[in-house]
């Protein structure tokens, strides 16, 4: 769910004007300090070897801000590719998604059915049906929390993107341009989370409502 908001919002960036004005900016960034670095090389002597290191960085950061939206949905995407992989091997697939469905088909099935009926042959019937109800209100709140965020987050990176990796091959300031390609990886890595904390999930028999509802302590620890 939070690969369809994410890819919303892109669509949404790019039918306005923001990538290309930032890219410019990004590609006015790289001529200028590629100019000065050429000066600064000759102030020193020509020195050959420190110019191609630097012509080449400038080369490969010039690559990526051309092609930033493909860079951008490429990474994201390989990363959601393996968060797919983990969810799909696991048969845990999209947690949030699979637990609105369920919990939409008990209400229709069962109108008039409440927790107390729902949850049976269990000794612990209060502390079961107070845990599901904060279970439930604590999981939907933190999936918005975390579709809010990721998306946000995602849209973020993606607008000003190019503006901060021009500044990699900067002396002095390249260590922010650094500093983003990190937190780009780890932001991607929020679906791979997700995708894991779904097959432990699965693991212990938590994934289906049907199971969870009248069956051992929560659904698991069944004997």
């Amino acid at each position: 769910y939070f690969e369809k908001l994410l890819n919303m919002a892109m669509v949404g960036i790019d039918g306005t004007s923001d990538i290309p004005t930032i890219t410019n900016i990004a590609f006015a960034i790289l001529l200028v300090c590629f100019l000065v670095g050429l000066y600064q090389s000759a102030l020193r002597g020509g020195d050959l070897q420190s110019l191609a290191i630097s012509a080449i960085k400038y080369l490969v950061v010039a690559m990526l801000i051309a092609n930033w939206a493909s860079v951008f949905r490429d990474v994201n995407g390989s990363f959601n590719a393996v968060a797919n992989f983990i969810g799909n091997s696991s048969g845990a697939g999209d947690m949030f998604l699979n637990w609105m469905s369920q919990l939409q088909q008990q209400a229709t099935s069962n109108p008039g059915l409440t927790f107390w009926d729902m949850i049976t042959g269990d000794p612990a019937g209060t502390i079961t049906v107070l845990l599901l109800i904060v279970a439930y209100l604590l999981y939907a709140l933190a999936m918005i929390i975390f579709c809010f965020f990721y998306t946000l987050y995602g849209a973020v990176l993606y607008v000003l993107g190019p503006m901060v990796l021009a500044l990699i091959p900067i002396a002095g300031v390249g260590q922010l341009g650094k500093s983003y390609a990190v937190n780009f990886m780890i932001w991607n890595c929020w679906g791979v989370l997700y995708a894991i904390f779904g097959a432990l999930i699965t693991a212990i028999q938590v994934n289906r409502v049907d199971d969870i509802l009248g069956h051992g302590f929560l659904g698991f620890l069944v004997s």
